[in-house]
């Protein structure tokens, strides 16, 4: 069984390998996210609480607990 966090990410995966987003997330660095391009470049550095889909150049975050 995988959890939600895990869900999450083979969700993100799938979108990614089907071109239908641009960033990847970076999981959890000091319980933080952030976001990679299609090459791995860190184009958002670690720094939100939560993250949404980032989809057309958008994403949900939270900054602060």
């Amino acid at each position: 069984m995988i959890n939600k966090i895990q869900f999450i990410l083979l969700f993100f995966l799938f979108l990614f390998f089907c071109n239908k987003v641009s960033l990847f997330p970076i999981g959890h660095v000091n319980k933080k996210w952030g976001f990679i391009d299609k090459t791995g470049k860190v184009v958002i550095e670690t720094k939100f609480y939560i993250i949404g889909f980032f989809f057309e150049g958008l994403a949900e975050v939270c900054i602060k607990r």
